[in-house]
């Protein structure tokens, strides 16, 4: 097996969705690239010139991502055949928001999971279990569902509990494969259950490290001045960038 094959998840309008694929595919070359999209029926019937998936869950949609907690599940589910029948070595998962700067993104993180023999990294890897951290805190109001890990977990210690940013993460694909495939039965928001999951099963887990001013889930870049800037500045990507695909004209020049 060889190659990466590159997950994007969407709910924007098929026009949109589009030049996402198209600015995937010219700025990092790699063509291997599934749309697992979230939206509505009708919009994902109008997607063409790429493979695509239709993910019917509501845990994906929501309007709060950690009160409702939101998964991937279905994510990891959906892509299964499509990620099988590809060959590929390697998974790169992020969301529509998270933009590429920079022509072999895909192959740093591939490097930089070879050089920290990790089988996933991720952005903001953090141990949780028994700190103040939002997620955990939210998740301890039902203590129960973090027990789940215990399981089916090969570590030594069943308890910990880990968080990561649910965009830009990247995998060998047995890890990713295994991931997909436990079900959690009571519901676990994906930043915790993601690292959480592949953790327990007895996969290395590691954090990209260096690039955290430019991958932020509270942060919203919006203007071609704050894009060029952070690409000036040693970005690989960026996120949050929500309207870049609306918006073609914020990426022109770039």
């Amino acid at each position: 097996m060889s190659g990466i094959a590159n997950i994007l998840i969407s709910h924007q309008r098929a026009d949109a969705v589009s030049r996402m694929v198209e600015w995937w595919r010219e700025l990092t070359n790699v063509g291997t690239i599934l749309v697992a999209y979230g939206g509505s029926r009708e919009e994902f019937e109008k997607l063409s010139g790429f493979d695509k998936v239709y993910v019917d869950d509501d845990r994906l949609r929501v309007a709060d991502a950690q009160r409702e907690r939101q998964s991937y599940e279905s994510v990891f589910r959906a892509a299964e055949q499509w990620l099988e029948a590809s060959g590929c070595a390697f998974v790169h998962l992020t969301e529509f928001d998270e933009l590429p700067l920079v022509y072999d993104l895909l192959e740093r993180k591939r490097v930089l999971l070879e050089e920290m023999e990790a089988d996933v990294i991720g952005y903001n890897l953090r141990r949780v279990d028994g700190t103040h951290h939002a997620h955990y805190q939210w998740h301890m109001s039902t203590p129960s569902c973090l027990s789940d890990f215990r399981d089916f977990s090969v570590r030594k210690d069943s308890g910990i509990i880990l968080s990561m940013y649910g965009f830009g993460s990247f995998w060998r694909t047995k890890c990713f494969r295994e991931v997909g495939s436990v079900h959690l039965p009571q519901d676990v928001y994906l930043e915790i259950a993601i690292p959480s999951v592949a953790h327990h099963l007895g996969f290395r887990v590691k954090s990209i490290d260096g690039q955290g001013s430019f991958m932020s889930p509270f942060r919203e870049f919006s203007t071609r001045r704050e894009i060029a800037a952070a690409r000036n500045a040693g970005a690989w990507s960026l996120h949050s960038v929500k309207i870049a695909w609306r918006k073609p004209e914020l990426l022109e020049g770039l």
